[in-house]
């Protein structure tokens, strides 16, 4: 199937890219209970649905490489330029001298972006710019966290102070790789200033 698809899609198109590819397009297509030819209900898979899936497969890549910025060779790798233009867009109050770190609520005032405000930079992407870039690396939260860690080292070599809005002691996910690195890697200590707010020393 792979080798049919590249006659649509390009030849220098991974075998992993178009797996996920292809999964995307299949739910996208029964989330929306496509069919063809006037049918109300969705038929048997057939000439006609492999058409039609085909087209969508299309939209997708094309998609894809307007995300990526470039045209997609492979998957489960970030390339440098996109890790840059990733951070560049993560990126928020880039001029503030301090950064905000700390548990992303979706929807509450104590979520670290809030807390940010206007005076601190802080990393955050759109929920499904996030998701989008998931599908990228076929969901690989390693080649996510590079973009996270780039924003780190960006800041870092600015000159900035870190924050927490949350308790480093008690992070998960994504914080919690915050944490470590800025505390293991980067050898910052953890310094509490009051009861809701952190700060890492150098």
């Amino acid at each position: 199937a792979n080798t049919e698809l590249g006659k649509f899609i390009g030849k220098n198109i991974s075998d992993n890219t178009i797996n996920i590819i292809a999964s995307s397009a299949i739910k996208y297509a029964n989330d929306r209970n496509f069919a063809v030819s006037g049918y109300t209900e969705p038929s048997g898979f057939n000439v006609e649905d492999m058409v039609l899936l085909i087209g969508v497969i299309r939209e997708l890549v094309i998609a894809a490489a307007k995300v990526t910025g470039t045209v997609i060779s492979s998957a489960g790798k970030f390339t440098s330029k996109q890790i840059d233009e990733y951070v560049l867009l993560a990126t928020k109050n880039k001029d503030a001298r301090k950064v905000m770190f700390g548990k992303y609520i979706d929807g509450s005032p104590n979520s670290y972006h809030i807390r940010a405000g206007n005076d601190y930079a802080y990393f955050n992407l759109d929920p499904q710019k996030w998701d989008e870039l998931k599908l990228l690396v076929n969901n690989n939260l390693d080649e996510m966290w590079r973009i996270n860690k780039k924003f780190i080292d960006e800041q870092k070599a600015l000159g900035k102070e870190f924050y927490f809005s949350h308790d480093p002691y008690f992070a998960d996910g994504f914080m919690l790789r915050e944490v470590d690195y800025l505390t293991k890697e980067l050898k910052g200590k953890i310094i509490k200033i009051n009861n809701n707010t952190w700060k890492i020393q150098w």
